[in-house]
């Protein structure tokens, strides 16, 4: 059985196709209208963060695996927002649009920080969460 896939926007519904315009993929959202399938948004691929917007980045599909950590940066990865204020980061990926392609999600925003949670993914590092940097005194 083939995968449904649906995108909805404020005018139509598209059943079993994406209506994304040429450049742009289909990526679904995990949300699903019964009986016709997956909701969805279209996203631009990438391989660096220059092909995305200026508060975005580009983020791999693909989680590194031991020695593939390296292979990964040449496949492409979908423009994603920087971190706002409470959205899950990596603290090894700081803070700030990155030049290159990242893995798991965008760093936080200027004026953001990483705090980390103490869970760590091998390779990727410690998650966290975006929050205000604090003024030093």
């Amino acid at each position: 059985m083939s995968s449904q896939r649906l995108l909805f926007s404020s005018k139509d519904i598209y059943f079993l196709s994406c209506p994304c315009s040429d450049g742009l993929n289909c990526k679904g959202e995990g949300r699903y209208d019964i009986p016709l399938g997956e909701l969805g948004t279209c996203v631009k691929p990438c391989f660096t963060s220059d092909d995305c917007g200026r508060f975005e980045c580009c983020v791999s599909l693909t989680r590194p695996i031991a020695k593939r950590f390296a292979d990964l940066a040449q496949a492409p990865g979908e423009c994603e927002p920087l971190g706002k204020k409470g959205t899950e980061c990596l603290v090894n990926n700081g803070s700030g649009r990155p030049d290159g392609i990242v893995f798991k999600s965008c760093p936080c925003k200027k004026r953001l920080t990483c705090v980390g949670s103490g869970d760590i993914t091998i390779p990727l590092g410690e998650s966290g969460v975006c929050q205000k940097l604090k003024k030093k005194m």
